[in-house]
């Protein structure tokens, strides 16, 4: 079975949402407050964070717990993925802006091997190879399935 992960937000995570829906695929939702549960993997969210951490060189945890479950509610959605699609913009040195980047970095740390972010600056889709980022003609992006989250 085909199921996409989503952060929920509204905006694109909804459109993906309803585009996965269209094609038949399952839709997850994760919203910040399922990080309340108790059988939420708290340890084991923060631990990736505090990795991606080291790449992104932002602080975690934040301050606020409520920016802490938005990061959480990202590790969810890359927890079981075998493919990930972001659509954001990135920097100079291919680091995806905003809350997108902590997804795109614990995805790299756990090895998902397809890793594609449409830069939304530059109008190009991007390949991660785990060598450097590449850019990724749009006839070669696979149709999403499997187990994939998408986002912005």
């Amino acid at each position: 079975m085909n199921i996409c992960y989503s952060g929920g937000a509204k905006g694109a995570d909804t459109q993906f949402g309803e585009l996965a829906v269209n094609a038949g695929h399952l839709v997850m939702h994760f919203l910040p407050a399922v990080c309340k549960d108790k059988a939420f993997p708290l340890e084991e969210a923060d631990q990736a964070l505090l990795l991606a951490n080291k790449t992104l060189k932002r602080t975690y945890p934040t301050d606020k717990e409520s920016v802490n479950n938005l990061l959480r509610r990202n590790y969810l959605q890359i927890r079981e993925s075998s493919r990930v699609y972001a659509v954001t913009a990135m920097n100079d040195d291919f680091i995806p802006y905003g809350g997108t980047a902590w997804a795109v970095t614990m995805a790299m740390n756990r090895g998902i091997e397809e890793i594609y972010v449409f830069d939304c600056l530059k109008d190009k889709w991007y390949e991660f190879n785990y060598v450097k980022w590449q850019e990724c003609p749009e006839k070669e992006v696979p149709v999403p399935s499997g187990s994939i989250v998408t986002g912005k």
